[in-house]
């Protein structure tokens, strides 16, 4: 029985940074209220503000994807400007369903009995 053996060449995938570099993007950043420089003035901290917005475009990177992840069940469509995405038909009517059988369900908060 015969053994292949493969030499694959790979490049490092690790590379150390200039510090300048570094620096140079926190300060362009600094503008913008994402970083404000530390409280003991040896380097910058990621702002409320930074935070605030980094967490808005996760958030939205989120959401396009769940919507993508739809596309498949029909539950949504291109937008006619191709922008973005918009609830089908199809999906209208099946979130309508569900909701109906959920409803239908659970009792109503008043009419429970202790």
């Amino acid at each position: 029985m015969a053994m292949v053996v493969r030499h694959i060449r790979r490049v490092n995938s690790y590379a150390k940074v200039s510090g300048s570099v570094i620096r140079k993007a926190l300060k362009s950043l600094e503008p913008l209220k994402w970083v404000d420089k530390s409280e003991d003035g040896k380097g910058r901290v990621l702002s409320k503000q930074g935070r605030k917005d980094l967490d808005r475009i996760a958030s939205g990177s989120v959401i396009r994807k769940a919507l993508k992840s739809l596309e498949p069940l029909k539950w949504v469509d291109k937008s006619e400007d191709g922008r973005g995405r918009v609830l089908s038909k199809q999906g209208r009517k099946d979130l309508d369903r569900i909701a109906a059988d959920l409803r239908s369900t659970v009792a109503p908060t008043g009419q429970c009995k202790s």
